[in-house]
């Protein structure tokens, strides 16, 4: 990979609500406590890739957080 299909869109501390990192799989439990970490977020070759991390080193990748959401049908009143 060359320097210039690499780019950092953004890099910054954050408070996740809990052990999750702000990235939750379904069946899959996590502490509720606050946990203080980072979230950078990198583009190669035009494709952004969302990285969240603790402060103790723990990251992930967090792949559904660039999908967009559906609209979800409200009944009719």
């Amino acid at each position: 990979m060359s320097a210039d299909s690499f780019a950092v869109i953004q890099a910054q501390a954050v408070v996740w609500n809990d052990g999750s990192l702000g990235c939750p799989e379904p069946g899959q439990f996590y502490t509720q406590a606050t946990v203080n970490g980072y979230q950078v977020i990198i583009e190669v070759n035009n494709k952004k890739y969302d990285y969240h991390a603790s402060e103790s080193g723990y990251f992930i990748l967090c792949e559904n957080l660039f999908q967009p959401l559906v609209p979800q049908e409200t009944p009719d009143a």
